[in-house]
């Protein structure tokens, strides 16, 4: 940003310019006589300190004084919405660390229960290896009743 005083067409006043890269934007205001004021809107390619003017209109104090009225209900409006979601955000950084806190509980239900379930699953395996064992035992008792009954028989 630019900015310092300027003659312009013989007329003091102050001048504001953003230069961007080969480019001069410019806004000069000066007071020509009781309550006139020019206002000076420029725009071209920077040549040294020199810029191309392409608008120049005289406005009276009033209408300058309406303009900078309407900017600042323009100004109220985007800080009511700017404030407006500023809320919004905050609402919702709400909702993402409540619905993180939710993720977390439910996270260590699951594990809970996944470790239950691994206790239940070691319990019911070393249960069915202990009735496994008592099967293949009450077979060989079985077989062995079984075989003597068959041998009494054979010799009677």
């Amino acid at each position: 940003m630019i900015s310092g005083a300027i003659d312009h067409n013989g007329l003091a006043g102050v001048c504001y310019a953003a230069v961007r890269k080969s480019y001069v934007i410019g806004v000069s205001i000066n007071k020509v006589g009781g309550a006139q004021f020019t206002c000076a809107l420029s725009f071209g390619a920077v040549s040294g300190s020199n810029c191309a003017l392409q608008t120049m209109t005289t406005r009276s104090a009033a209408a300058v004084e309406q303009q900078l009225g309407e900017s600042a209900q323009r100004i109220e409006v985007l800080d009511t919405t700017v404030a407006e979601l500023n809320r919004k955000f905050d609402r919702l950084e709400e909702r993402v660390t409540t619905i993180v806190a939710t993720s977390q509980t439910n996270t260590q239900s699951i594990q809970a229960a996944m470790k239950n379930s691994d206790a239940k699953i070691d319990r019911l395996e070393s249960s069915m290896q202990s009735l496994i064992a008592s099967l293949q035992q009450n077979q060989q008792h079985l077989e062995q009743v079984f075989f003597n009954v068959h041998c009494t028989i054979m010799e009677a």
